[in-house]
């Protein structure tokens, strides 16, 4: 025992390991437990309508920053990768943007192209929790390059925890028609909350080098993830997610979410 104590206070590599992979087996562990609890407050046919928005979801996330996200922990000097970090949330919010617009204005147009079925209210908050999801992303490749493994650690499992509590409250006293999206809303943002006040408090002098020359350099910098990354990532995410995209064509929503829960807990222990 002496000697693994030892050999885990003398690595820093195993110690990282060990930080990351804690709150993702915690954060799996609590998902499963509520699991047993929210499926029976919630009906299939809500699963299936989360599936759906989360499929669609995970889509967009891939396309609307442009994947300038990944290079984020590229550069040696941090006033470049804080203004790649602006770059990220700035093309997100302006492409979230157009999307709520098109979404508002063509909603019936898109889900007759696209053969998708889910009520309208649901899809109009797609473009929010795309724009929460882009910037938890951003930000946490940003804590990535400075090894803040803790507080990685920890946004996983505020995310749990508000997500599951959420859900409960909201089914369990019929807040919501489907609170699964909007606790998942709502725990998403509570993430990307944690992320910011950590980055205001711990890197605000970072924010000085902000200018947009730099901004449009690094633009041009890291040009390649458009144009090579962008496309193979979205094939790749868009056909993990095909067969909900087949099924809610094909068939109703109670069949998405017997489909969703069963792969969470075939994909959990991954």
């Amino acid at each position: 025992m002496n000697f693994i104590k030892s050999y885990y206070d003398n690595n820093s590599f195993i110690k990282k390991i060990i930080t990351l992979m804690s709150g993702t087996v915690l954060s799996q562990i609590i998902n499963f437990f509520a699991m047993i609890v929210i499926v029976k407050i919630y009906s299939p046919e809500e699963f299936g309508e989360y599936a759906l928005f989360s499929s669609i979801s995970a889509v967009l996330v891939v396309m609307l920053a442009g994947r300038y996200e990944l290079a984020i922990i590229l550069p040696k000097k941090s006033r470049f990768a804080i203004n790649i970090l602006c770059i990220t949330v700035l093309f997100a919010f302006f492409m979230c943007c157009g999307l709520g617009i098109v979404i508002y204005f063509f909603l019936d147009n898109l889900q007759h192209i696209l053969a998708i079925r889910i009520s309208e209210n649901i899809i109009n908050y797609i473009p929010l929790f795309a724009f929460l999801s882009i910037v938890y992303q951003a930000l946490y490749y940003w804590f990535n390059r400075y090894s803040e493994y803790r507080l990685m650690t920890n946004s996983k499992l505020i995310f749990v925890l508000a997500n599951v509590s959420i859900a409960y409250y909201f089914g369990k006293y019929k807040v919501f028609s489907n609170g699964l999206i909007y606790s998942a809303i709502l725990g998403q943002l509570f993430t990307v909350l944690y992320f910011i006040y950590y980055l205001i408090k711990k890197y605000r002098t970072n924010f000085l080098f902000l200018n947009f020359i730099t901004m449009r350099e690094m633009v041009m910098r890291y040009i390649d993830f458009p144009k090579f990354s962008l496309l193979g990532d979205f094939f790749s995410v868009f056909s993990s997610q095909l067969p909900i995209f087949l099924l809610n064509r094909f068939y109703g929503q109670d069949v998405i979410g017997y489909y969703s829960l069963g792969n969470r807990c075939i994909t959990a222990p991954l």
